[in-house]
């Protein structure tokens, strides 16, 4: 589990830093904790992706969904 954690934690750094994909913002709208546990949280999220530049009409709807362990 930790193996997988770390290529995780890695791949969302990355991402996170701009080293690939699309630069720009990502508006949450709102999450909701779709797990029925206490121990572990499956969250959905809606929001919108507008790239680096673009306008409001460039914005794009999303769905990002992360599970926590």
């Amino acid at each position: 589990m930790t193996a997988f954690w770390c290529v995780t934690a890695t791949a969302d750094l990355t991402l996170s830093a701009g080293v690939y994909g699309t630069p720009g913002t990502y508006k949450v709208d709102n999450c909701v904790n779709t797990s029925n546990t206490r121990r572990n949280s499956d969250y959905d999220c809606y929001g919108h992706f507008t790239p680096d530049g673009g306008s409001a009409d460039d914005a794009v709807y999303m769905h990002l969904r992360r599970h926590w362990a």
